[in-house]
Formats: structure tokens, sequence, C-alpha cells
């Protein structure tokens, strides 16, 4: 249902610049993380995972649920959730270019579910890049359209697109990972 994405929005906007895990999310995220451009990556307890988990519509459960179960494995062990709500912004400020990973061959997979509802073909007439979706793929475009899953490895060129919308972004990303989640702590 929406009223979980209203909640995270919710305390994300009343926090703002306090880092600090509001009464309202205690239990459900462990952790949260100020990312440049109004971006703030919540990380799940194990008891928010299942939350989250058990309010998405199933069949986006089960397609997580089977990403997972396809990229785990004894050298690559855990997966980590999280939820990203980028606020609005006036100007655009998108993330740098990066890799989260550059070796290919590294355990590492991030899966992305957008949890609002943007036009992913809208185009901003000032820079040319595309108003909804969330993630630019260097190679691919955007391509994560609400309640889509992408599915990407490590080595990925990509970046968060700013928000010049008048309502948060939501999506809900969950990294497969042997001994660390390049996110925890943020590297940029």
């Amino acid at each position: 249902g929406k009223g979980w994405v209203d909640v995270l929005v919710m305390a994300t906007m009343a926090m703002r610049d306090d880092i600090v895990v509001p009464p309202s999310l205690s239990g459900i995220v462990g952790g949260i993380q100020f990312r440049k451009a109004s971006k703030y990556d919540m990380i799940l307890t194990d008891a928010g995972q299942k939350a989250i988990m058990s309010m998405a519509p199933p069949s986006v459960r089960t397609r997580i649920e089977a990403e997972v179960e396809k990229y785990k494995t004894a050298d690559c062990p855990n997966a980590s959730y999280h939820v990203m709500v980028t606020l609005p912004q006036r100007t655009r400020v998108n993330q740098r270019e990066h890799t989260d990973v550059p070796e290919a061959d590294t355990c590492y997979r991030t899966i992305i579910v957008p949890l609002t509802r943007e036009d992913p073909k809208a185009i901003d007439p000032d820079d040319k890049l595309p108003l909804g979706g969330g993630t630019m793929f260097v190679d691919l475009g955007v391509v994560n359209p609400y309640l889509g899953m992408v599915s990407f490895g490590g080595n990925v060129r990509h970046y968060g697109l700013g928000n010049v919308s008048d309502t948060a972004r939501v999506f809900l990303f969950v990294v497969i990972h042997g001994a660390s989640d390049v996110n925890e702590p943020l590297s940029y």
C-alpha cells in the first residue's frame, strides 16, 4: 500500500538535516545516511525488511525474492535492504556518475524498485534529462518504472537523477553483497 511510503516521506521531511531515526521509524530503520542532493538512504532492520516486503504488492515481492535468491551464493551471502527518499529540489542536482564496485567479477548486485509514480518519458526542457524514473544508466538510459524492477551488477555505470518534481521520490533498493555493502558507510 501507499501508506508506508507516505510515513517514510513524512519522517524524512521532518528530520531534513538531523540524521537521527525518528520515533515513527524506530525498529524499522536501523540508520539513515544523508546523500547529496536531498537524498536520504534509510538502512532497514530485519524487521523493517519484513515489514516493507509484507506491504509490497505480491508480484513485486515475488520478483524481488526471486532475484535475491538467484544472486545470493556462498560467496555472496548478504542482502541489505534500503529505502531511498529524494526530496524535491528547485534546481536539479544529479549524483555523480559511478559504479558501485568497478570489478566485473565481484560479488555485488543492486535491485531497484521505484515506489512513487513518475512519468519516465517526461523530459526536462533545460538539461534534456528525464524528469521521472530516478536512475540514469549511462549505457541504457532510464530503466525503472513505478513498481518495476531493475537489477544490475556493481560494474554498471549509473547515477541518481535530481528530483525537480513537486513530490518526494521513493525507491526500495536491495544490495546483494559479500563482505560489505558499499552504501554502508556511504562513499559519496
